[in-house]
């Protein structure tokens, strides 16, 4: 069975399940893995794109720059 890379399971987010907002997460809230590639402090965000009944969180990622350039970042489905 494929897992779906794009969905984490937050409790926090079940601590107000009728007001849940949009908002940006550091990959260490989210657990999440970037390559090794990257040095120091990794410029990625997380933002949330949905929250579903059981608490599974949809999120994307993207690639901020230095000059404050926004990219999605690469995510393989497979």
């Amino acid at each position: 069975m494929k897992k779906n890379k794009n969905k984490v399971i937050l409790p926090v987010a079940c601590e107000n399940p009728n007001n849940v907002s949009v908002t940006t997460l550091s990959l260490n809230q989210v657990g999440v893995k970037v390559s090794d590639a990257f040095e120091g402090e990794k410029p990625a965000k997380i933002i949330l794109t949905s929250v579903d009944k059981d608490c599974g969180v949809y999120f994307k990622m993207y690639y901020v720059t230095e000059d404050g350039n926004i990219y999605p970042m690469e995510q393989d489905d497979e």
